[in-house]
């Protein structure tokens, strides 16, 4: 269930109908491209499926708008939450943990269960991954400290990166990764 605080005003279920009847195509285009970027990870995830899912809690008052961001930004948080809670329940359903760095020298994997066809899939997408950011070290400065759990202050402060520097080069990675899934990773 979404976290909700109770002193923030929210829009009623009606209002939230009207701003979505109201939003335009580009509009849908990103909230697509970002439902997209947030279902990799979760093997039996769909994009569309994520960002019905959060329009549809969205609509049913699960999910509450709070009055005082924009409705892009409350469908972004909204798309973020179920994705977390689908990586979870895919995670805790898993039975075998893949765990990975992304570190060029080192794309290392460890699998707790003998599985040659993850292990090579997860090699493939690594690479595809360097490839696509080769050249771009704050982009790879970005994702290998989120794999093995820097939080973005520690990622900003080892690869000597400000805050505008990591949101743009967030930015870019979000973008990148949208066109290659699009185009099919590889």
């Amino acid at each position: 269930m979404d976290k909700f605080v109770p002193d923030k005003p929210v829009a009623p279920p009606e209002e939230v109908a009207s701003a979505l009847a109201n939003m335009t195509p580009a509009d849908m285009v990103r909230l697509g491209s970002f439902a997209r970027v947030r279902t990799i990870g979760i093997p039996e995830a769909d994009w569309q499926d994520l960002l019905h899912e959060a329009i549809q809690r969205a609509l049913s008052g699960a999910r509450k708008w709070p009055t005082d961001i924009s409705f892009l930004q409350f469908m972004r948080g909204a798309i973020r939450s179920v994705a977390h809670e689908w990586r979870t329940k895919s995670s805790a359903n898993s039975n075998w943990p893949v765990r990975v760095s992304l570190s060029p020298l080192d794309a290392d994997i460890v699998d707790d269960m003998a599985n040659p066809e993850a292990e090579v899939a997860a090699r493939e997408g690594i690479a595809a991954v360097q490839a696509l950011f080769e050249g771009d070290a704050e982009a790879l400065g970005i994702l290998e400290g989120l794999a093995i759990g820097l939080t973005p202050a520690e990622i900003q402060e080892s690869y000597g990166m400000n805050i505008k520097q990591y949101a743009t080069a967030q930015k870019r990675i979000r973008r990148n990764l949208a066109k290659a899934i699009d185009k099919g990773l590889r």
